[in-house]
């Protein structure tokens, strides 16, 4: 086990894909021991922080999301210049209510945190609409503190799962199109510290589980700024009814002076979409 995680994080990123999944529905069957269930299952709020929106409106972006989870909110500014794909596909999911209860079902200490395709019970949830064209090679990097899709080994398949880099994980960066990398398409402007509390969050005690023991939700995502609007709203009452998957974890930039880990070690296996077996089968990722 540990010489295939050493395999995963060192050969080319399109390998890292094949660590994980992509897509489905049904029980995933990589976690024998599923989580616990959240004991605070219900959002205690359903509206950004004052905080959260004051980080959105000093923001130059166009466009900013804004995230509670059970170890707190998260806001984010989105690339939308250099990743107009990507956060167009992410808003659409966001605009659609697909992230309300879902969880965080990959944490990899020291390296990454990533959601967006699974709901409590360990159970996958696919995403909706095509697959979108891999946006890595637009000169953003998978730092601390950023936001990025992920996907299976085929560069164009990322959905709805992404992942938050909670270190400088340049080893996700494009380096050629043989090894294409991630798409960062985002940063955290407020709430780095949720991002650190999920990564700290105790794991599941099986070897490599990557997997939180208790449940960390995603109770809702909201647009906070859309091309240049005041911010705006609440969640969605209900997630939608047709809602999307996603993919693998990727890097960004933290505030200024905010602390940077080192790296992973090269045995931390890198982030992928993980999926159910009957889907592993049809799209011949591995676990």
């Amino acid at each position: 086990m540990n010489l295939i995680k050493t395999l995963c994080a060192t050969s080319a990123l399109t390998f890292l894909a094949a660590c994980g999944g992509g897509g489905g529905s049904g029980d995933d069957s990589n976690v024998g021991v599923k989580p616990k269930p959240n004991p605070n299952p219900t959002a205690p709020t359903t509206s950004c922080s004052a905080a959260g929106i004051a980080a959105s409106t000093a923001s130059p972006a166009a466009n900013t999301v804004c995230m509670l989870t059970s170890k707190g909110e998260i806001v984010i500014e989105l690339e939308t210049a250099k990743a107009p794909v990507t956060v167009a596909n992410f808003l659409k999911y966001v605009q659609d209510g697909y992230y309300s209860n879902t969880i965080f079902h990959r944490v990899v200490p020291n390296f990454v945190v990533q959601g967006g395709g699974f709901t409590t019970g360990f159970v996958s949830k696919p995403g909706v609409g095509a697959a979108i064209k891999l946006e890595s090679n637009v000169g953003l990097s998978n730092v601390r503190g950023t936001i990025a899709m992920a996907r299976t080994a085929a560069a164009d398949s990322a959905t709805s799962q992404f992942y938050f880099n909670t270190v400088n994980n340049a080893g996700l960066d494009y380096k050629s199109a043989a090894e294409p990398g991630y798409a960062v398409f985002g940063r955290v402007i407020s709430g780095l510290g949720t991002v650190d509390a999920i990564n700290a969050e105790p794991q599941l005690p099986v070897a490599n589980a990557d997997t939180p023991a208790t449940e960390v939700l995603l109770y809702w995502a909201i647009k906070l700024k859309q091309a240049g609007l005041r911010p705006s709203g609440t969640p969605p009452s209900s997630p939608a009814s047709a809602p999307p998957a996603g993919s693998p974890p990727p890097g960004g930039g933290p505030a200024a002076g905010a602390p940077v880990r080192a790296p992973p070690s090269a045995a931390a296996r890198p982030p992928a979409d993980r999926q159910s077996a009957g889907a592993r089968r049809r799209s011949g990722a591995r676990p």
